[in-house]
């Protein structure tokens, strides 16, 4: 459908938030691709507040490693591997946080005895509502790594990849799609087999003890996520329209 959209007369500019498309179109050096723009996904988060006090509002203790999974709270976002991953990991200073609505199929899941018993523990703390700006910078402020390993037929691009950034924090994402292509560019995090507890271990575990490991990937997720600002969007779209 991109191509039939480039191939209107009339149409001079295209815009598009997808990276790879845009170096594969630039590659072809097609006619109808010179159309094309490439704008960076917004995604910021607004907040002063420091790290302690983030997880002081949210009752976590500072000596816990904490993975956040947010947004929509549905199977795609990979939670029943994560959660199935526990089983296997030594979860003693490990919290797992959910933030976001959660469909029926998750509610089902967090019902589950062993995982009632992981929230009682608070290895799991699950916020399953819509998070308005203030909630979203503490949530996000208050973790160490965040997961977005998304599973299924999903491909695509996330918000919360690139927020991640903003603050610092390395993703975890799986080892196909778009996310684990932009992760080998911009090397911001680690990828890993959803499908293999071990290999979700493994990814939580290096990013857990190897602290220099941690660091380069988030600096480089701040470097990537400096692009993807409100400000920078409006710009280039700004610019794009200048034929």
């Amino acid at each position: 459908y991109k191509r039939q959209l480039l191939r209107i007369k009339n149409l001079h500019r295209v815009t598009l938030v997808d990276e790879s498309f845009y170096e594969y179109a630039a590659r072809e050096k097609r006619s109808e691709y010179e159309k094309l723009k490439f704008v960076p996904d917004p995604a910021e988060l607004q907040g002063d507040k420091t790290k302690e006090q983030c997880r002081r509002d949210l009752g976590v203790s500072t000596d816990k490693f904490v993975v956040l999974v947010y947004g929509s709270l549905t199977p795609r976002k990979g939670i029943q591997e994560l959660l199935g991953a526990m089983k296997t990991l030594d979860t003693e200073n490990i919290t797992f946080l959910l933030a976001g609505r959660a469909d029926d199929r998750i509610n089902e899941l967090l019902n589950v005895p062993e995982f009632k018993r992981y929230i009682g523990q608070k290895k799991l703390l699950v916020r399953k509502w819509f998070h308005d700006h203030e909630e979203e910078y503490l949530v996000f402020s208050a973790s160490d790594v965040v997961w977005t390993c998304y599973v299924g037929p999903f491909f695509g691009s996330s918000g919360v990849f690139y927020q991640a950034g903003a603050l610092g924090l390395p993703v975890i994402v799986n080892r196909h799609g778009l996310l684990s292509w932009l992760v080998k560019r911009h090397d911001n995090g680690l990828t890993c087999d959803p499908a293999d507890p071990h290999s979700i271990n493994d990814a939580l575990l290096q990013l857990k003890t190897n602290s220099e490991l941690y660091k380069k990937l988030g600096q480089n997720g701040r470097q990537l996520s400096e692009k993807h600002t409100g400000s920078s969007f409006g710009e280039l779209v700004c610019q794009s329209m200048k034929l």
